[in-house]
């Protein structure tokens, strides 16, 4: 690894910065959505160098040294001259400049740089009230049932779910990961949403199933305001449940201004028509997977044979499948060599089903990962992103890969990323972040990640294994070892050679040597 220390992403989104939009030229920056328009076309910045153009537009025309830049855009964190050349770079390109014309952001030698030209700031609270506001950050809640019959709260769930997803694929908005907004119901105030998530829209609704229909209200609201923009009843038979989704996706995006593309709707509806079980046992399953117990891990890889029992061709149950087995064998739940290869022909197999199934690249690059094929991996997440720019976890795996490479301003603008995609949930993923901060001398920081996810769940290993070895280095015995023994209580045949392989830590054997594993 370069000795370059990645700095550490900051936990605060990019929407959380000032409440302020930017007009100059025939370009308009809003720094709460993060987002720059030129003539009503969208620029992908990322984050970082999204920071470093919002601090250039609040003070036009003054020169801010290198001190002032790396405080307000890097938290305070020291970082490379090649970091803050990387994100000059990017602004510029964004900007049509570069560094020989300099046209918009000069560099004045020994003294900083700053924005040339006239600015016009706009406060939200005015924008608020305009009637041209296109706002472009959302969560779908989720969705609730209206009958009471087994599984139908888990169906209700899958279309919030499904809808997260389809809408995700639209490059023109931030979509809110469903790991974050499933943490939300109807009943939180509209005030903390967008506190919390940093979100301009909300979508939720409910479902009814009627023999073999089903009854879908859907609505958007504004989250500045409460006011219900959009409200629409979609009747269907069961098995038409994606011709469903798409209408309300394409409704949805009509009322923030937004076209749906043709090829998102095909690609919505070329799902087919599924059988309604099949449906209700994949949502089941995702559910189930994501409390990442082992306990629910075995649940979930039963829901998704059952669904592909149902459905053979439903290549997000394939892939999901096999990211029980990836799971399985990255927490540490069994040791067995077999579980990535079986892991990646059912990954492959939804790939090959659907090439455009997002999930099924996630899955892979996850696999790359732990067999440290890192080139491999960072092209897998970003096949994942090429098809659902909002995949939270593809971003997080680039950031991962970005920091063992080296790449300090690549690795923060994808956690960064990430963080702005999933701002609640703190992915037990997020374990192997903790471990690059301790690699590079960030042990507070380490440290209170691994806590976070000890606290949060009983059944994950790996981060009571990095305390354990910290632990014992630091003379706690009594909390390394209580450490050690809950990693025992979550998988009693843990070894101290597979500890040893799942931290991959040259420390690992001689700290936790007589602490109880065998």
């Amino acid at each position: 690894m370069s000795t370059t220390h990645p700095a550490e992403p900051s936990s605060r989104p990019p929407s959380a910065l000032s409440r302020v939009r930017f007009r100059f030229d025939e370009f308009e920056f809003d720094e709460r959505l993060g987002t720059l328009v030129r003539n009503g076309e969208i620029i992908r910045l990322e984050p970082t160098p999204l920071r470093l153009l919002g601090l250039l537009l609040r003070h036009p025309d003054r020169v801010l040294s290198k001190d002032e830049l790396i405080e307000e855009v890097w938290d305070g964190i020291a970082v490379s001259d090649a970091a803050l050349a990387s994100a000059l770079r990017q602004v510029r390109k964004a900007l049509g400049d570069d560094g020989a014309r300099q046209q918009r952001i000069q560099t004045l030698r020994r003294r900083g740089v700053r924005f040339v030209g006239p600015v016009e700031a706009i406060p939200e609270v005015a924008e608020a009230e305009g009637n041209g506001d296109r706002r472009r950050s959302i969560v779908v809640l989720p969705f609730w049932t209206l009958s009471d019959r087994p599984g139908d709260p888990q169906f209700a769930e899958g279309i919030a779910e499904d809808l997260t997803t389809d809408l995700s694929r639209n490059p023109q908005l931030t979509v809110i990961s469903r790991r974050s907004a499933f943490l939300y119901d109807r009943s939180t105030p509209f005030d903390q949403l967008r506190t919390d998530l940093g979100v301009h829209y909300i979508v939720d609704g409910s479902v009814r199933l009627l023999e073999n229909r089903v009854r879908v209200n859907a609505r958007l609201i504004d989250a500045q305001t409460g006011e219900q923009l959009w409200a629409e009843r979609h009747d269907h038979a069961m098995t038409d449940v994606f011709e469903v989704q798409a209408s309300i996706a394409e409704a949805l995006l009509s009322n923030m201004g937004i076209e749906i593309r043709e090829a998102e709707l095909q690609r919505i509806r070329k799902r087919g028509h599924y059988d309604p079980e099949a449906y209700a046992a994949f949502q089941a399953g995702w559910t189930q997977q994501n409390q990442f117990t082992r306990k629910s891990n075995a649940r979930a890889r039963e829901l998704y044979q059952r669904a592909i029992d149902l459905e053979p061709k439903l290549a997000e149950a394939h892939a999901l499948l096999g990211a029980t087995y990836s799971t399985e064998a990255m927490f540490g739940w069994r040791d067995d060599p077999e579980l990535l290869r079986i892991a990646r022909a059912h990954a492959n197999r939804g790939v090959e089903i659907d090439p455009q199934a997002a999930d099924g690249h996630v899955v892979l690059a996850g696999i790359d990962l732990q067999e440290g094929l890192l080139e491999q991996a960072y092209s897998s997440a970003s096949e994942a992103i090429r098809w659902n720019p909002n995949q939270d976890v593809a971003h997080f795996f680039r950031g991962v890969v970005s920091a063992l490479r080296g790449d300090v301003d690549a690795a923060t603008s994808e956690l960064d990323w990430s963080y702005r995609l999933n701002p609640r949930g703190v992915s037990p993923y997020r374990v192997i972040e903790g471990a690059l901060n301790y690699m590079t001398g960030k042990t507070d920081a380490a440290v209170s990640l691994w806590e976070t996810l000890r606290r949060d769940n009983k059944d994950l290993i790996l981060p009571r294994l990095y305390l354990a070895v910290h632990y014992a280095a630091a003379d706690d015995t009594r909390s390394a070892d209580q450490c050690v023994q809950e990693a025992l209580a979550a998988n009693p045949e843990l070894t101290l050679d597979h500890a040893c392989r799942l931290t991959r830590s040259p420390n690992t054997r001689q700290m936790l040597s007589g602490r109880g594993l065998r």
